[in-house]
């Protein structure tokens, strides 16, 4: 069941130059040559990445302090975020990363966005990309409760997260039966 996309109130966001992080996938011939993602988060940062390779001119602007907020791991050995900025750099056009800056609003020619300390920019994009996150389909799971003498509720539908969670998730609730 998974998730759905969370699409923020922002004005212009039904636009025709407007997409969700899934459609990407699903329609690559709708994204056009350069790319905004509304947010920064760990999804924005690798399906920016992919579009970088392809030789989009890509921006990724969020609100947040930090390009994937939720993977910053303190006091380990591991951290995404630097290798990503590096990869990014390699690009024909290197990812230009905007954050602590809300997009209060898409146009047909890219978005207006607003920092924190109240100065605006303007992005010009031929596609912008909403990448909220996801809301989980809970009731819908809930649903299915009932239906068979054992069901359980892993993956997006329970919490969006990554998928080593839902694997495990999946697993543990296999190994129970």
């Amino acid at each position: 069941i998974g998730g759905i996309q969370k699409v923020p109130d922002i004005p212009g966001v039904t636009g025709k130059n407007v997409m969700t992080i899934m459609d990407v996938y699903d329609c690559p011939e709708r994204v056009g040559d350069s790319v905004l993602f509304i947010g920064n988060g760990l999804t924005a940062c690798e399906v920016a990445m992919h579009l970088g390779k392809l030789g989009k001119k890509v921006t990724i602007m969020g609100r947040r302090e930090h390009l994937a907020f939720n993977e910053n791991v303190h006091q380990s050995f591991f951290d995404p975020i630097p290798g990503i900025i590096e990869e990014y750099s390699k690009y024909r056009y290197p990812v230009r990363i905007i954050n602590n800056c809300n997009c209060i609003e898409i146009t047909k020619d890219g978005a207006k966005g607003l920092y924190k300390n109240g100065n605006e920019v303007f992005v010009v994009a031929d596609t912008v990309v909403i990448a909220a996150g996801m809301d989980p389909l809970t009731n819908e799971a809930y649903s299915y409760y009932g239906t068979a003498p054992y069901v359980r509720i892993a993956g997006d539908c329970r919490k969006p997260s990554k998928i080593k969670h839902a694997v495990s998730a999946g697993y543990y609730a296999a190994m129970d039966i």
